[in-house]
Parts: C-alpha cells; sequence; structure tokens
C-alpha cells in the first residue's frame, strides 16, 4: 500500500504517526527540526486523506492500520525506529513497540485508555462532528481564514487555534470532512462492542515518554495516568500551554521533547 508520505533529514531513522482524521501535515510545524537530527518519515494513514483505503473487506482497525504502518517500515527499510505518536498515532506506536519495531516511543496525546463509556462518547461527538463539518463545507474553509473562525473551529486541537496557519486549518478541516474513521469505529463498537483500549502493554520493552498537553480539550491527564500502572517505567510530563495537536502550539517545545528523549534512546 503506497501511503501518502514525508521523507526527509538525515540522521537515526524517526517515523512520525498522526492523530485521527488527519494527516502527516500535523506534524509540519515540527518537520524542519526534527529533520535537522533525523531521517523523519511522516505517514497518512489508509482510510486517511491523501492515503488509499484499507483493502475491500478490511474494517477499519487499530491492527489494519497498524499492519499497514508495519508494511511501511518495510518498504523503508526500518527495522526499529524511534517513533513518535498523536493520539491515535501514539497508540499505534505502543502497538509497533509491542511487536519489537520500535526503539523508542514517544506519545503526544496518546490515545488508548478510554473507559467503554469515553469511548461511545467519543465516537459519537465525532461522528456527528464529522457530518456538520461535510455540510458546513465551503463556509467553514471560509470561517478558518478569520481569527475568529479559527478560534471557533479549531478549539480542539491549540490552545490558542491562531497558531495555526491557514492552509493547515484547512487541511485539517478537510481532512475531517473526508475521515469517517469514528463513524465507520463507532458501527463497530455497536455490532461487536467498544474497543477502548490497548491492551498487552506487558509486551512492550522499548523505553515510553507520554506527553501531556495542558490545555488538552479531549483527553485529560488522568487518561495519560491510565498508562502507567501498565508501564512503570514509562516517564510521564506535561506540555504547558499546549493543546492536543500540540505540535501547533509550541513546535520547539515539542521537537525538543522528541529530540532529547530519543538521543540516549530514552
Amino acid at each position: 500500500m503506497d501511503l501518502d508520505h514525508h521523507r526527509a533529514g538525515t540522521g537515526p531513522p524517526l517515523l512520525l504517526l498522526h492523530g485521527i482524521w488527519e494527516g502527516w501535515h500535523s506534524w509540519s510545524p515540527v518537520l524542519g527540526r526534527l529533520g535537522a537530527e533525523r531521517e523523519v518519515l511522516a505517514l497518512t494513514l489508509p482510510d486517511h486523506l491523501g492515503s488509499p483505503p484499507l483493502p475491500a473487506g478490511t474494517a477499519p482497525s487499530i491492527e489494519a492500520w497498524t499492519d499497514a504502518v508495519e508494511a511501511a517500515l518495510d518498504a523503508a527499510g526500518w527495522e526499529r525506529p524511534d517513533i513518535a505518536g498523536n493520539s491515535l498515532g501514539g497508540w499505534m506506536a505502543l502497538e509497533l513497540a509491542k511487536r519489537g519495531r520500535a526503539r523508542t516511543v514517544v506519545g503526544v496525546a496518546p490515545a488508548g485508555m478510554f473507559t467503554p463509556e469515553e469511548f461511545q462518547a467519543f465516537a459519537k461527538q465525532s461522528r456527528s462532528a464529522h457530518r456538520q463539518v461535510r455540510m458546513a463545507g465551503p463556509v467553514a474553509r471560509w470561517l478558518v481564514r478569520r481569527e475568529r473562525g479559527k478560534r471557533v473551529l479549531m478549539a480542539d486541537n491549540c490552545a490558542d487555534p491562531t497558531r495555526i496557519p491557514t492552509v493547515e486549518a484547512q487541511r485539517l478541516l478537510a481532512g475531517f470532512s473526508y475521515c469517517d474513521v469514528p463513524g465507520q469505529l463507532a458501527s463497530i463498537a455497536a455490532a461487536t462492542g467498544p474497543e477502548p483500549r490497548i491492551e498487552g502493554l506487558e509486551q512492550v520493552t522499548c523505553p515510553v515518554l507520554l506527553l501531556h498537553p495542558t490545555a488538552d480539550r479531549i483527553f485529560t491527564r488522568e487518561h495519560a495516568e491510565r498508562f502507567l500502572p501498565e508501564l512503570p517505567g514509562a516517564e510521564l510530563r506535561d506540555l504547558p500551554d499546549c493543546g492536543h495537536t500540540a505540535m501547533f502550539d509550541h513546535p520547539d517545545l515539542v521537537a525538543g521533547e522528541i529530540l532529547r528523549f530519543t538521543a540516549t534512546g530514552g
């Protein structure tokens, strides 16, 4: 599967994984800083804008997306890169670590520790928001060209949504409008039961850094702390004045944390 991607830089390999309904461009604020010291591969997951869908008959799932990313690692010739993931990407980074494919993991507001009730509420809210953005279409893309529009439409992404460049805000809206993965997951949850949390974390043997944005409107610090009993060696640090997609709020801070942790293998 030929996934949309960005690959640049020199140095030890670093894989970047984005959050749900986004794409590799979500890492754009930090690519220059990271690429100055690392060879960076940032991927867009299947079923997300820019990349092909999963093969016919393959339901969207963490396992299926992780399989696709693992295949991309094989194609790149990367056995055990450092991996940084935001939100859904943080969950997938840990899934890859369970498979022995990560040297270190940095999770920026990683998903994977929902309660069943939280997961169902998240899927329901996301599906509703997806429909609203699709209906708003051109109006929403016009609104995010203005400061007030960004503050309203991008409030879940950043502590200060005006930090998001207009082109990236429009790209985020386009990805959200295109990608009905939350709705698909909601349908699966309704049919088979919720899939709220990562299992088997005892299989993760590499160093792990969890970064909690203090202004995150999607995941609480409690959500991040739920990882610690299952990853007793993990380090949890706060990202001050950052929202869920923290790379747009303070790119130097996020890039610095990733480079610091991965430089010595955790």
